[in-house]
């Protein structure tokens, strides 16, 4: 009994690990979390407003894809912008920039002055500062927590990212049908500002992605984003990853196109129900992310594998008959969803060399959240076309896809070691 108490005792303090011995991650980790909360309230409010203002499944796609045209615009040269730069101070910028978008975006639907083309411009701005405060919040990672606690706090992040999703679109489906979704926007805005606080509250422990070797003066960003891509292409790891996520990425997590057209269409329901949905999904990706936590296995096996479950999740989801079974089931699906993201997250950022980065992290949240460029507006014309549970169902074919392309991928790699260990 004694030594099962132990081996809890010990789980529980490996889950917790990264939390417990940095300072800086703790600040970082809270701030993280509410701002997360903040933001699946957002992406609630605004589904519903565009919704509202267009009936048109397409525009809300196009409204989230504009969000995301930055990314793929100015993604590779953000990267190179991180990793020259005092990563603290420029994140502390972008976020203040960040609330102030979503303030003058919450005054303008008080003020019944929010139209379509507005949103569309307001969208391209925020996914302008997203461009930058999204590598360099990853980027700052590893200089805020020690390299044996890495995988820990990127499984944490995990967690506040996914696991926020427990209250955040809950709370917003609540918030927009009682109050409007104006504060949904604003409670984002404070959201913003407190992370921005937070990290002013860090103590610096100096940068550590110094190591780059000087470049000629002719060297432009370009020449940068080149030796970048070439890092990528000979670490097979990372490429696997990135191209996994992209196409994940690209065709799977579009649920704030698909979900508020299943509840709506499917299930002839309203926003209570868009929010439990994510809400469930929520419930699943917090139980299992601190599972993870704990746990060391970040293999390329293990990635390929989450990245099919994902897919079998979903397009079982896809066909559920009643609310009620649809919404259980999306807590596998958020269990099956934190899993390979964090596995995805970890493949990266753990290989990634200092000197790249931020440039490295640029490419991930092009894999990520650029992809929506393209996927958005295409799930959005598979939903308009053949109905919200086609479009889950085309989401849960790229998962398998991109596990299969993985596993392929780590297959004949194990093929050329064994066929050069022969001729040796």
């Amino acid at each position: 009994m004694r030594q099962d108490t132990s081996t809890t005792k010990e789980r529980f303090a490996a889950m917790f690990a990264s939390l417990r011995r940095s300072r800086n991650f703790r600040i970082f980790f809270l701030a993280q979390f509410g701002s997360n909360i903040g933001t699946w309230m957002q992406i609630t409010g605004l589904s519903w407003v565009v919704l509202d203002m267009t009936g048109s499944a397409s525009k809300l796609g196009l409204v989230l894809a504009v969000e995301t045209l930055p990314v793929l615009l100015l993604g590779p040269f953000a990267g190179s912008v991180v990793d020259r730069y005092d990563v603290r101070r420029l994140t502390v910028a972008t976020e203040s920039g960040l609330a102030a978008i979503v303030v003058l975006l919450a005054v303008l639907q008080l003020t019944g002055r929010l139209d379509y083309l507005t949103t569309l411009l307001l969208s391209f701005l925020f996914g302008a500062l997203l461009a930058v405060d999204s590598p360099a919040r990853q980027s700052l990672l590893p200089e805020i927590v020690d390299a044996r606690n890495i995988s820990n706090a990127i499984a944490m992040n995990a967690v506040s990212l996914n696991g926020s999703s427990l209250l955040g679109p809950a709370l917003g489906g609540l918030i927009v049908a009682w109050a409007g979704a104006a504060w949904c926007f604003i409670l984002n805005g404070i959201s913003f500002a407190v992370v921005a606080g937070a990290l002013l509250a860090l103590r610096p422990q100096g940068r550590t992605a110094q190591t780059e070797p000087q470049a000629s003066p002719q060297d432009a960003s370009t020449a940068r984003i080149g030796m970048m891509l070439r890092q990528v292409a000979r670490t097979p790891i990372i490429r696997d990853a990135l191209l996994m996520m992209a196409l994940v990425g690209t065709f799977t997590y579009e649920f704030p196109v698909t979900l508020p057209l299943l509840a709506r269409e499917s299930f002839k329901a309203g926003p209570t129900l868009y929010g439990l949905f994510f809400a469930a999904a929520g419930v699943g990706a917090t139980v299992w992310g601190l599972r993870l936590a704990g746990q060391k296995d970040h293999g390329r096996t293990a990635l390929t594998n989450a990245a099919m479950v994902l897919g079998a999740f979903l397009l079982i989801t896809a066909w559920m008959p009643v609310p009620i079974a649809a919404a259980a089931s999306f807590v596998l699906v958020g269990a099956a969803s934190v899993r390979f993201m964090a596995l995805a997250n970890a493949a990266v950022l753990e290989n990634a060399p200092p000197q790249f980065r931020g440039r490295i992290m640029s490419l991930w949240h092009i894999c990520f959240q650029g992809s929506t460029l393209i996927g958005g507006p295409a799930i959005g014309y598979v939903a308009a076309a053949l109905g919200a549970r086609w479009s889950l169902a085309a989401g849960a074919a790229a998962a398998i896809i991109a596990g299969l392309l993985g596993r392929w991928s780590l297959l004949r790699e194990r093929s050329g070691s064994q066929s050069a260990m022969a001729t040796q």
